[in-house]
């Protein structure tokens, strides 16, 4: 712990000139960038919450937020046809996530298990396990009440960690969506901005060769359509089990 303490602490200059909104570092997006965030970033998904706090990081990257965190979840595999197949579509989602042209962002799953695939190798992303029970419905066909209760409940405690990160803003994704690449770039122009929506967008059914443009109320029918900043959003501290249980 304390070797990741020297050299979090020999980056802080470097990390403060994209912390604080001035330019980066080589006035593009660049390796010298990744170097100066790099330990932040493992710190704030590598370590325990105990080892986070004994080496003191919890005051040092309170000055080092992420500009926007996105918190997406995936179903429990008792509800899925095929929970292989669905964590596929989660790499695709976080590919497309973690491809951001402003790097400072952090992404959480929220799963009952570990996805059934090989996750992006990337200290930005991080997987919170929570002991939800499957919904009450026949195997990969829950109904549209238990979809809500177990992603509501998931999502909760993917905006409590991201907040608890220090992320000033949050957006939630479906776990088999892409977004833009710009989408945190857009933010960190506007910190003060409560959030935003996305009144237009896209569909594109995986293995088809056709795009359906939506020019309103993309918002109205997507899960991956806004973002808040997280001063504002109102986030229950409840216990795992008691948040996953529909008559609490």
């Amino acid at each position: 712990m304390t070797a990741t303490r020297c050299d979090m602490s020999g980056d802080l200059e470097h990390a403060a000139q994209l912390a604080d909104g001035r330019p980066l570092l080589l006035g593009a997006f660049s390796l010298a960038d990744v170097h100066a965030y790099m330990n932040i970033w493992y710190a704030r998904s590598g370590l325990t919450h105990e080892e986070f706090t004994a080496a003191g990081l919890d005051r040092i990257l309170a000055a080092f937020p992420a500009v926007l965190a996105f918190v997406t979840s995936l179903p429990h595999p008792a509800n899925c046809a095929s929970y292989e197949a669905r964590s596929a579509l989660l790499v695709d989602t976080l590919h497309s996530v973690l491809r951001q042209r402003d790097p400072r962002i952090h992404v959480v799953v929220v799963a009952n298990e570990d996805p059934a695939c090989t996750l992006p190798d990337d200290p930005r992303l991080e997987v919170v396990r929570v002991p939800y029970p499957p919904s009450a419905s026949p195997p990969g066909k829950p109904s549209l009440v238990g979809i809500e209760i177990d992603k509501g409940a998931k999502l909760g405690i993917g905006t409590s960690r991201a907040t608890a990160v220090g992320a000033e803003h949050v957006m939630w994704v479906d776990s088999d969506d892409f977004v833009h690449r710009d989408i945190a770039g857009t933010v960190a122009e506007a910190p003060d901005v409560p959030g935003w929506y996305f009144d237009s967008g896209y569909y594109h059914i995986r293995g088809e060769r056709k795009v359906t443009t939506v020019l309103h109320g993309f918002h109205q029918r997507n899960g991956s359509s806004h973002v808040l900043r997280t001063d504002v959003i109102d986030v229950f501290q409840v216990h795992a089990l008691k948040a996953a249980d529909p008559a609490s």
